[in-house]
């Protein structure tokens, strides 16, 4: 029976932790200041703030890192031989994406830098 009395305290003080935490949290935010200064306004314990943020932090939606690319078949003009390869990239899928035209060389070496 205390086992499970035990396990119900833990519950209870994580859960009062985390609200504890995230009020503070978002005090700090709305106030300005940095984590120091604010932990030293409270009194409280820096590294358990920074702790609590990045436990509490949710997941942020990054735009995704890649460019999309529109490619207008009517622009290319008709070539009867294959034209000079400048640069090859094979992605893990098998998909190759083939440079062919020199002015988009510095474009993609920024890209991959």
């Amino acid at each position: 029976m205390e086992l499970i009395e035990q396990s119900h305290n833990n519950q209870v003080s994580s859960k009062y932790l985390e609200q504890f935490w995230r009020e503070h949290i978002k005090l700090k935010k709305e106030s300005g200041l940095s984590g120091a200064a604010y932990c030293r306004q409270h009194q409280l314990i820096s590294h358990q703030l920074y702790y609590w943020e990045s436990k509490l932090r949710l997941p942020i939606k990054s735009e995704s890192p890649f460019i999309a690319v529109k490619l207008d078949s009517h622009s290319i003009p008709f070539v009867s031989v294959a034209p000079l390869v400048l640069c090859s990239l094979e992605l893990k899928n098998g998909q190759q994406l083939k440079i062919h035209d020199a002015a988009v060389l510095p474009l993609l070496i920024s890209l991959l830098s």
